[in-house]
């Protein structure tokens, strides 16, 4: 009796043990098992989106496609550029003001008639608001850090040499003139500056 009783305790214990022992080999299982999640989409990079919108601008789908990939060629060496630059100008921590932030957002909507425009524009490039914004400032940040470069070398005395240059007959007051020789000035020194980073 007492021998039948413990071969039948055994019995039960071998039985838990092994119950517990699969249980333990499903649980694992489970956590081998890849689930078919749906991974989230990688947001397009700010590099994407400005060759969505430089391809919109260029119209490429009317181009052959030989010039066609002429275009991209090009756009994709532009996004090189940039990228440095941006990256250039976040090592000197550049930064923009929420008011030109502002203004440049009005001159979008402007540019593409009212707000309802600028919305219907951006939803045909396939991205959201805040990614079109993301992408307009960052070139703000970039056209900010080549024009306080520039800004260091188109000095009061750089304008008033430029003037004394001109021929008399290309001459106003220089009180007059200032301001336009100034930008004029600024665009041709921003844009030696922007040849020169991207050459080093």
């Amino acid at each position: 009796m007492n021998m039948r009783k413990t071969i039948w305790i055994l019995t039960t214990l071998i039985i838990i043990v092994a119950t517990v022992f699969m249980y333990l080999i499903y649980q694992q299982s489970l956590l081998d098992t890849p689930i078919n999640t749906p991974v989230p989409e990688t947001p397009p990079t700010s590099s994407v989106i400005t060759k969505k919108i430089l391809l919109t601008e260029l119209d490429t789908a009317t181009l052959s496609p030989e010039d066609r990939v002429m275009a991209e060629t090009a756009i994709d060496a532009q996004l090189r550029d940039q990228a440095r630059l941006l990256s250039l100008a976040l090592d000197a921590q550049t930064e923009v003001s929420s008011t030109t932030i502002f203004l440049a957002w009005q001159r979008e909507i402007f540019n593409h008639t009212d707000e309802a425009g600028l919305t219907a524009y951006i939803n045909t490039l396939g991205i959201s608001e805040d990614m079109y914004r993301m992408q307009l400032e960052e070139r703000l940040i970039v056209n900010a850090f080549l024009e306080k470069l520039a800004k260091e070398q188109v000095t009061e005395d750089v304008i008033r040499a430029y003037y004394n240059n001109l021929s008399p007959d290309e001459r106003d007051e220089f009180d007059v003139m200032k301001e336009e020789i100034r930008e004029n000035l600024m665009v041709t020194t921003v844009a030696a500056i922007r040849s020169t980073l991207l050459s080093q």
